[in-house]
């Protein structure tokens, strides 16, 4: 086992510490922290899968996709219709239109239409 694989290496002005002297619930807590970057495979995935998305988005009619895009940016129905200047019935009118999209859209890719 070499120095890389015995000691967490948190932040360069930290003194370094063993792994060996951490309580069980301390390496829990190790195991779950991440990197921070994808491997090159996950990386590729989610680069094509946002693609796609931006694709699927493009497509949509201007009202439909900038709902869409108001749900990507974690946005709820209420606050797309405050930032829009619309009700909030004419932002659901469109999320069910999307909804439709999509399922739409979905169906195609199972039957291998349009890929």
């Amino acid at each position: 086992m070499g120095y890389q694989d015995n000691y967490i290496y948190g932040n360069p002005l930290l003194d370094v510490r063993s792994l060996d002297g951490v309580s069980e619930a301390e390496a829990a807590w190790i195991e779950c922290l991440q990197d921070g970057e994808d491997d090159p495979e996950t990386a590729l995935i989610k680069k094509q899968d946002r693609e796609a998305l931006d694709a699927f988005v493009g497509g949509l009619p201007p009202k439909v996709a900038s709902v869409a895009e108001g749900f990507l940016e974690g946005l709820n129905q209420r606050e797309m219709a405050a930032l829009r200047g619309v009700t909030e019935q004419a932002v659901c009118k469109q999320a069910r239109k999307l909804k439709r999209f999509g399922q739409r859209r979905l169906k195609a890719l199972r039957h291998g239409i349009g890929g």
